[in-house]
């Protein structure tokens, strides 16, 4: 199933008796980018985590955070590096000097810079600590994961609406279009009949029958509907039997509306006119919902 590239995903562990919090949110990327940040005391689950997102995911930008929240019951006391606090404040206040910043230095800002605060928990040691978040991390991917797919069962719901709405469109013009040519023709012949008309000369049999190919070829827009089509099949086939459809859905979107583009500039009937704008306005919904999924 088609999955969103849009998602949230949080779950807990308690690991030296301390309790984190992993977080992960995932956006609209064209690869995979994946970014994790985690406190000090979990940097070890920095390429877990990374490996872990490689593995389940194709495409989306994901931010990944792994926080301290508390001390647990049992766990030690945190120590605070007041000699570094003070050096990294009167720092950070020449900064905010320097560039005429209004916002203070708060406590939770020089507490979070590195070395400042320590010693929280019990310091468990990095096998302790992958072990302890293993869980974790499973679960925080999978809740990521469902609400991908929950949205992008959304999505492909609306792209497949679409697509249906496209080949009714196509339907639509290939009636219209079955008698512009017929219609072309009989112009094209009364014109003629009325330039020689009172003159006593016969149309030129060979000279009219290459405008009228002239015609069919500029009129007849035949071979952009079967790609059209063609190309929709195609987009319909990517939905129901690909994981990851996205990419080749926006391609396809592109080629559709090279079709659709080509229709237009060869139709000066009104009718087909606004099936061509109405085409238009569907396919940029299509690349839009095409460019939210994986």
């Amino acid at each position: 199933m088609a999955q969103s590239m849009t998602g949230f995903g949080a779950a807990r562990f308690t690991s030296g008796g301390a309790v984190f919090r992993i977080e992960l949110r995932s956006v609209n990327h064209r690869h995979l980018d994946v970014r994790v940040r985690a406190a000090r005391e979990a940097a070890a689950l920095e390429p877990v985590v990374t490996a872990a997102l490689r593995k389940r995911l194709v495409r989306g930008h994901v931010e990944a955070s792994i926080t301290r929240e508390r001390t647990g019951e049992g766990g030690g006391q945190a120590l605070v590096d007041v000699e570094l606090a003070r050096a990294y404040y009167q720092a950070f206040e020449a900064l905010r000097f320097q560039f005429g910043l209004s916002q203070p230095v708060t406590i939770d800002f020089v507490l979070g810079a590195p070395g400042v605060l320590s010693g929280v928990g019990d310091g468990a040691g990095p096998e302790t600590l992958l072990a302890d978040a293993a869980d974790a991390v499973d679960a925080a991917i999978g809740a990521l994961v469902e609400m991908r797919r929950a949205e992008g069962k959304g999505l492909s719901d609306d792209l497949t609406a679409r697509l249906a709405r496209l080949e009714d469109i196509a339907g639509r013009i290939s009636e219209e279009a079955k008698t512009i040519l017929s219609e072309g023709r009989e112009r094209l012949q009364r014109r003629v009949a009325e330039m020689l008309a009172g003159t006593g000369t016969e149309p030129d049999a060979g000279r009219l029958e290459h405008e009228i190919v002239f015609l069919a070829d500029r009129l007849d827009v035949t071979e952009e509907l079967v790609r059209l089509r063609a190309h929709l099949r195609a987009a319909r086939l990517a939905l129901e039997s690909e994981a990851t459809p996205g990419r080749r859905l926006e391609f396809l979107a592109q080629e559709l509306l090279r079709e659709v583009n080509t229709i237009g500039s060869k139709s000066t009937r009104l009718a087909i006119v606004e099936w061509v704008v109405e085409a238009k306005v569907e396919l940029e919904k299509i690349r839009e919902q095409a460019a939210n999924l994986e």
